[in-house]
């Protein structure tokens, strides 16, 4: 059945993020070591979810159960939450010079969106609208185009939090070309876009220029 074939294509690609996003825990892991939580200055919440982080060796699971419990209380507050986390960590890392903490909040959050509880296995796509509300979308994979198959929907729709993509798309519309690293790899790393901004605003407008067929 193509909802099958869509749900083998999610697996591939969510454990492939769920490589990455662990990967770059063990980033995180290395710029605190050594820190002392207690004395950040940090919210008790996010001290607490650093604590867990660090006690659990930086692993995705921990932190992917903390914003399913946070999900669970209601969209809003899992969005307040990590809106608030984020703007806290910036502040507190870039005092540091700290290049990777910084970017927690959000690589957590749109790894969250791509789980199990929140696609129903691949089946649905989650999105946010300009008003930071929650939506999904359920994908239609019968209705496909030829030219893509189920399988390879995941992998075009690549990684992130897709804004507005309701409004502007049907289940049945897929992304008129495959998603590559090269496409992230353009960007660089967080420690070389100073002076880049300009740049680096051109590169987005031309990502989410996403062509649907």
């Amino acid at each position: 059945m193509p909802e099958d074939h869509l749900s083998i294509g999610w697996v591939r690609e969510y454990l492939r993020m769920v490589q990455a996003f662990s990967s770059y825990l063990k980033a995180v892991g290395e710029e605190l070591n050594g820190v002392d939580l207690e004395s950040t200055g940090l919210s008790d919440n996010t001290v607490s979810v650093l604590t867990s982080l660090r006690d659990e060796g930086f692993r995705a699971e921990p932190l992917l159960n903390t914003l399913a419990r946070l999900d669970a209380r209601g969209p809003k507050i899992l969005i307040n939450a990590i809106q608030t986390t984020a703007e806290e960590l910036s502040k507190w890392s870039t005092s540091l010079e700290l290049s990777e903490v910084a970017y927690l909040p959000f690589f957590a959050m749109n790894l969250f969106l791509l789980s199990t509880s929140r696609t129903e296995a691949g089946r649905v796509m989650p999105w946010m609208q300009f008003d930071s509300a929650l939506q999904t979308m359920r994908l239609i994979p019968k209705q496909f185009p030829k030219t893509c198959p189920p399988e390879e929907y995941w992998k075009r729709i690549g990684w992130g939090v897709r804004l507005n993509l309701g409004l502007l798309v049907t289940g049945s519309d897929v992304p008129a070309k495959l998603f590559t690293d090269d496409d992230w790899k353009a960007f660089g790393s967080p420690k070389n876009v100073s002076g880049r901004e300009s740049e680096l605003i051109d590169m987005l407008d031309t990502l989410a220029q996403t062509e649907y067929v």
